[in-house]
């Protein structure tokens, strides 16, 4: 079905993205700050590349089809019990349990469509050159937000809300939540504990880089300071200013890029 090749091809335009941003954290590391580590500024990058362009087309419609597949199970229509076989942690089928969608999970895949979806217009945007506008940056757009009559509590809340979804993605990564959405019944033992262990370092880092930017809004909102407010560029660029933070950074870059590889093999092996 449409949808699910959809959805394969969204994961395998992510995993591009966060090595493109392990790349430009690399830069930030090495003292290049002029390059921009949000989306858009990965997106930049590669359009001004040979091949970029196309390269870029290909990714919009990869985040398409994710964001369609993630709407249409948030809606329902793919909504349905299966099973699944969980494995123990030398990958061998222990029983088969009901893959259940709750409210939780819903929800997460309606967020996750409308992320997927500004994603695309932004690739699309840069890819037919309309993208010489705002950078989808969180920290202007709180700026904006703390001078509106209860602004400042609204951008503690959201820095709340993203410290929480950050921790949740580090917890889940811990937990490895994540292998359940995986048809680990076609990967071999050895197949099972590389994912496994990819995806452990991986999400942990995109979760811990999450908490950073949330902290940055939290802290603007709690001062009344809107130059604290940091999208994700910022945070880097601020975190490779403290001691140790070239180190830091690459430690960085090598999760995201990690994270990067793991979304090829969920473009694979995913439960679509």
């Amino acid at each position: 079905m449409w949808p699910q090749r959809g959805a394969r091809l969204g994961f395998a335009a992510r995993g591009v993205t966060y090595l493109l941003l392990a790349w430009l954290s690399i830069e930030i590391a090495l003292q290049h700050p002029h390059h921009q580590a949000s989306d858009r500024g990965a997106f930049a990058l590669l359009a001004g590349h040979p091949w970029g362009v196309a390269i870029l087309v290909a990714m919009a419609f990869g985040f398409a089809g994710y964001a369609s597949w993630s709407l249409i199970r948030a809606l329902g229509g793919l909504g349905r019990a299966r099973r699944r076989p969980p494995t123990s942690d030398h990958g061998e089928i222990e029983k088969v349990g009901r893959y259940t969608v709750t409210g939780a999970k819903r929800m997460a895949w309606l967020v996750r469509g409308v992320l997927y979806g500004f994603l695309c217009y932004l690739a699309f945007a840069l890819a037919i050159g309309a993208g010489h506008g705002g950078s989808g940056d969180p920290a202007p757009l709180a700026a904006r937000v703390m001078r509106e009559p209860a602004g400042q509590a609204l951008v503690a809340a959201v820095g709340l809300a993203v410290i929480i979804a950050g921790l949740f993605l580090v917890w889940r990564a811990a937990r490895r939540k994540f292998m359940d959405d995986l048809r680990v019944d076609e990967m071999t033992g050895g197949m099972t504990r590389a994912v496994g262990a990819l995806g452990a370092v991986g999400s942990a880092a995109r979760g811990l880089v999450v908490v950073l930017v949330g902290t940055f809004l939290l802290d603007s909102g709690a001062t009344r300071r809107p130059g604290q407010a940091k999208g994700l560029d910022a945070s880097l660029v601020t975190l490779a200013h403290q001691p140790y933070g070239a180190v830091m950074l690459i430690c960085v870059a090598a999760g995201l890029g990690t994270f990067g590889v793991f979304s090829g093999f969920e473009a694979r092996y995913i439960r679509a």
